[in-house]
C-alpha cells in the first residue's frame, strides 16, 4: 500500500512539474499579454457600451442588471481593446478584422488568440482566449454559465463531448485596432 501511494504521490509531482512546464513555455507567446490579461480576469464583463456591431440602443451598461445576456465574446473581445469591443461571436466571425484580428490555423495558434466555439447549426456561439497548452491540449479562459469565468477550461475534452453541441474551434490573432 505505501509503494502505492509513493507512485501516486511521484506521478501527480510529475504532473505539477509538466503543467509549470507548459506555464512557462506560454509565457514565450508573442501574444502572452492577451493570455496573462485572461488569467487575471475576474468575471464576465457585462459593459456593452463598446460592442460596435451592437445597436446603439443595446449599448449598454448591464453590470448592475437583474437580467444578464451571454458576455463571453465582449468579455474576451475587451481584453484586446476594451474600447472597441464585439457583442455577437458570428458578427465578429464574419469580419474579424473589424476588431483588428485575422484566423490562424489550430497549428499556427499560441497563448494569447482568441478561440471561438462552433456548433453545425448556427455558427460560432461562444468565445474565450487561449491560455496555454497541458497534456489535454489547449486550454482556455472564458464565460461559463451564471457568469463564472473559467481560467483553464480543456478543449478537446470539452469538445469530445460536445458540450452544448460545440464541434470546432477557430482561433483569431490579434494584430492591434
Amino acid at each position: 500500500m505505501k509503494k502505492f501511494f509513493k507512485t501516486v504521490l511521484v506521478l501527480i509531482a510529475l504532473l505539477v512539474i509538466v503543467q509549470i512546464g507548459f506555464y512557462f513555455h506560454a509565457t514565450t507567446s508573442p501574444q502572452w499579454e492577451y493570455a496573462k490579461r485572461a488569467l487575471a480576469c475576474k468575471g464576465a464583463n457585462y459593459d456593452f457600451r463598446n460592442c460596435v456591431d451592437l445597436p446603439m440602443d443595446s449599448r449598454k451598461d448591464f453590470t448592475n442588471s437583474s437580467w444578464k445576456p451571454f458576455s463571453c465574446i465582449n468579455t474576451a473581445s475587451s481584453l484586446y481593446n476594451n474600447g472597441h469591443r464585439a457583442g455577437n461571436c458570428n458578427k465578429f466571425m464574419a469580419n474579424p478584422g473589424r476588431w483588428g484580428f485575422h484566423e490562424v490555423s489550430a497549428d499556427e495558434a499560441v497563448p494569447g488568440d482568441m478561440m471561438l466555439f462552433l456548433r453545425k447549426w448556427d455558427g460560432a456561439r461562444h468565445a474565450g482566449v487561449y491560455t496555454m497548452n497541458s497534456l489535454l491540449g489547449p486550454l482556455c479562459a472564458n464565460t461559463v454559465v451564471g457568469g463564472i469565468f473559467v481560467h483553464f477550461l480543456p478543449v478537446k475534452p470539452f469538445l469530445a463531448v460536445h458540450a452544448v453541441g460545440f464541434c470546432d474551434v477557430k482561433y483569431y490573432r490579434y494584430t492591434g485596432k
